[in-house]
């Protein structure tokens, strides 16, 4: 029963790939789910459609994802194509204009963190470079536009961005530490917020003053 319970969790998470992927190819909003989805529902598709597929197989949702640990390079080969699947056009978000989704909220979180007198770090954590590459899912110039675009807008509002892919702040880890494209290892983990403490200690302090 148990074996049987645990193919229906695989059979619900390669569904809810290759949905979620068709939806990236197919409808421009859905790049931007989850805040949309947050902002208006509350909820983000892709734990409800993984709830749906444990639910139907007599699961608790609660347990569905078990932490990472395994890095990328030492994933089976279906679960690399999975998240390969899951990753086309991910990062394919097209040029920041001042009216995008991304930068509204970018100064509307500015603005809350002035309100209150308290020091805002806005960064993008690093990403996995070498898969990026291997299976050409990102544009470097697109995605150093954009980053120009969001450092620009965090001078503005007063904020202090860090950037871990790009120039002087950029942070290179091993293909050990990640996933996936994005999401690191707890080694990984340790290592990002131990970068970013070094870059703003001083900044966050001066506040604290």
């Amino acid at each position: 029963l148990e074996e049987q319970q645990a193919l229906h969790v695989k059979r619900g998470a390669m569904l809810q790939y290759r949905v979620e992927a068709k939806l990236r190819q197919t409808v421009p909003l859905y790049r931007d789910r989850d805040t949309l989805n947050l902002l208006w529902f509350g909820q983000s598709p892709g734990p409800a459609l993984l709830g749906f597929a444990l639910r139907l197989a007599g699961r608790d949702s609660a347990t569905a994802e078990p932490p990472k640990t395994q890095p990328f390079e030492r994933l089976p080969a279906p679960e690399q194509r999975q998240i390969v699947t899951y990753n086309q056009d991910l990062y394919r978000v097209g040029p920041l204009r001042d009216d995008s989704v991304h930068l509204f909220f970018l100064r509307q979180i500015a603005q809350l963190i002035r309100v209150h007198g308290k020091c805002g770090v806005a960064f993008s954590p690093p990403l996995y470079r070498a898969f990026l590459d291997e299976y050409h899912l990102i544009n470097w110039q697109e995605y150093r536009d954009n980053m120009a675009r969001v450092r620009d807008l965090c001078e503005k509002e007063g904020l202090h961005f860090v950037d871990c892919n790009d120039g002087p702040e950029r942070l290179d880890l091993p293909g050990r530490d990640f996933h996936d494209a994005a999401h690191t290892l707890d080694t990984g983990a340790q290592k990002t917020g131990e970068h970013l403490y070094r870059l703003t200690r001083d900044s966050i302090l001066l506040t604290l003053r």
